[in-house]
């Protein structure tokens, strides 16, 4: 269970910074017009909300079936 909540906290987390970032760079780097921010905001959060899912799906079983096998070679070096 701690492995699902800190991937889950660490996908979503990344996601908000990047929704921000974009927010950020559209508006007042580039002086984009706040309606075209917006479209271009909603668009990333919703892609890059279903690469985190996909994400957190993936590698938490991955994660959970490497870890004995990394466990044994780190304790033999």
């Amino acid at each position: 269970m701690r492995f699902i909540g800190g991937s889950t906290a660490g996908a979503f987390l990344y996601v908000l910074l990047y929704i921000f970032k974009t927010f950020i760079e559209d508006r007042f780097v580039l002086g984009l017009p706040l309606e075209a921010v917006m479209l271009t905001v909603a668009q990333k959060s919703v892609v890059s909300s279903v690469n985190a899912v996909i994400s957190v799906v993936v590698a938490v079983p991955l994660g959970l079936a490497l870890r004995p096998a990394v466990t044994k070679f780190i304790s033999q070096k």
